[in-house]
């Protein structure tokens, strides 16, 4: 059974953006180079598993929903250029990643995080161990049963329970979402409850039987001391419902379900020839030093298993 590696290429380029600067072309190419180079480790490393790389599309629904959701407005400015360098370089990289044979997917109505959360559990559920590939914390929900994740950066590695609690503080994925739904997410520009981050968030769990719904109960009998400014908040009407709405944004099994028709998928043969040009074009010179050595993992990648496996999850999707 073929091993599946998806990697969250918008997130991976991001972090990337933060790099050492580049430029050439009169741009900004340190994105281009840094994921190319993650790429490349990633193949290395990870030789047992099959590579897709798959990219950010826009989920109208969570704009409609909270009209602050990914505000530019509420970044700094710092923040907005590094996004707008990276969003100039996306299209090279996907250009570049595909002269370097991998399969890429887009799904133009959805995040990376809708896409690697349904695909990776229908993955899973037939069988395959998968490996999502992301600094995005959102997708620590999907983790067990077969699922990892892993930030190439840090080098962090959650495949159990055991990794889960000691990254966050819990073995158990929905208490974490639930948790971090009550203190929103600064990277989305998603607002939470003021003073509760996530270790409060889960101290107060484990205070009042272990989730969200077991605090309510505890609330609803008495048994807590709402005088205290954290656990009035929480069980506030507002603060229900600031909870309600970050669990709609944030809870991937919520998202609308993905059909293989949302799906965009590219995968077109590895051409070295034009991938040198590009490099060339962008002064990638750790790269143009041994363009050849450089290509080996991406060669040895497309003669994995997994594609057929990959095309058929994207079929099952919805079903």
């Amino acid at each position: 059974m073929a091993a599946i590696m998806i990697v969250d290429g918008s997130a991976v380029g991001y972090a990337n953006q933060y790099s050492h600067t580049l430029t050439a072309q009169g741009m900004e190419v340190q994105a281009i180079s840094g994921t190319l180079w993650s790429l490349s480790v990633l193949l290395r490393t990870h030789y047992d598993f099959f590579p897709v790389l798959a990219w950010d599309g826009r989920a109208q629904w969570r704009y409609d929903l909270y009209a602050d959701y990914k505000s530019e407005c509420l970044k700094s400015e710092a923040s907005r250029a590094a996004r707008a360098s990276f969003e100039r370089q996306r299209p090279h990289i996907q250009t570049m990643a595909g002269k370097l044979g991998l399969m890429q997917l887009e799904a133009p109505n959805a995040e990376t995080d809708d896409v690697a959360f349904q695909l990776a559990n229908v993955l899973a559920a037939g069988g395959h161990d998968v490996l999502i590939v992301t600094n995005d914390s959102d997708l620590l929900q999907a983790v067990g049963h077969g699922i990892g994740w892993f930030d190439s950066r840090a080098k962090k590695l959650i495949a159990t329970a055991d990794d889960l609690h000691d990254h966050v503080g819990t073995p158990d994925p929905w208490t974490y979402l639930q948790a971090k739904a009550l203190a929103g997410d600064a990277s989305d520009t998603i607002e939470g409850l003021p003073r509760v981050g996530i270790p409060t968030a889960l101290k107060v769990f484990g205070q009042h039987g272990g989730s969200i719904e077991s605090f309510y109960a505890h609330v609803e009998a008495g048994k807590v001391d709402l005088k205290k400014k954290t656990l009035g908040a929480i069980a506030s009407a507002a603060g229900r419902a600031t909870y309600e709405r970050n669990m709609k944004l944030m809870d991937l099994s919520r998202a609308p379900v993905l059909r293989a028709s949302d799906v965009t998928v590219s995968c077109e043969p590895l051409d070295e020839v034009v991938f040198s040009d590009w490099v060339e074009h962008f002064s990638l010179q750790a790269i143009l030093r041994n363009v050849g050595q450089f290509i080996e993992p991406f060669i040895e990648a497309t003669r994995r298993p997994g594609q057929r496996d990959l095309e058929a999850a994207i079929a099952r999707l919805g079903t």
